[in-house]
């Protein structure tokens, strides 16, 4: 049985579904818990950024954000906070796979952007420009608001298609402006994604074994 990286990523596009669901992560060092009402509060954060649900419990987060933290908590704008820790790193695409059990969010669908499609970041619109498997550049027709690390693009369909996003202002002649963003890919999340999801069996495989990612409890 041959699989090839484009059958796996269908896979694992096709096999998640919900609508995209954010999450707030604050980490930092030399934190203390506290336990109130089952609850755990970590004062004034080293730093904050947003994440998404890739699988039950785990979170997708930028690296930069909890790199050598000693404490992670992760949930939603509303709910409560909860503890969690790095399963593993997606070098490529400098993204932390967060475990944080107990974690009850969808699972948000990935999916391969396209010249054209229509996109936002944050609820503002704009439509991608270019989009392979390094990343996507798209054009906003406004300034987005203020964003945390970790804001993904997402389409139409409310598939994230984009990881880390970072929109950028340019100046063009005649004092005209244009708001551009610029996005990793998903491919190398929707890869372990689908990895994942097609069963451990697949780590027996050699010419697999380079693709999986690199566990671990901290990122260095």
């Amino acid at each position: 049985m041959i699989l090839s990286a484009s059958l796996l990523v269908s896979l694992a596009s096709a096999a998640a579904a919900g609508p995209p669901a954010l999450v707030e992560v604050e980490a930092g060092r030399g934190w203390e818990w506290e336990a109130i009402d089952d609850l755990f509060s970590l004062p004034r954060p080293d730093h904050f950024g947003m994440g998404f649900v890739v699988e039950e419990g785990l979170v997708a987060a930028p690296l930069e954000v909890v790199r050598g933290a000693e404490a992670i908590l992760v949930g939603s704008p509303e709910g409560p906070r909860l503890r969690a820790e790095v399963a593993s790193v997606l070098t490529a695409s400098q993204t932390a796979l967060l475990r944080a059990p107990g974690l009850e969010l969808p699972v948000t669908p990935l999916a391969t952007p396209r010249p054209g499609a229509k996109v936002h970041l944050a609820g503002t619109l704009g439509r991608v420009i270019s989009a392979d498997e390094r990343g996507v550049v798209a054009w906003l027709s406004a300034p987005p608001p203020p964003l945390a690390p970790g804001a993904p693009l997402v389409d139409a369909e409310g598939a994230v298609v984009g990881l880390h996003a970072s929109p950028h202002e340019v100046c063009l002649p005649w004092g005209l402006r244009a708001y551009l963003v610029t996005a990793r890919s998903t491919h190398e999340l929707a890869l372990h994604q689908a990895l994942s999801q097609l069963g451990p069996w697949l780590s027996e495989l050699p010419w697999l074994r380079g693709l999986l990612p690199t566990p671990g409890g901290r990122a260095n």
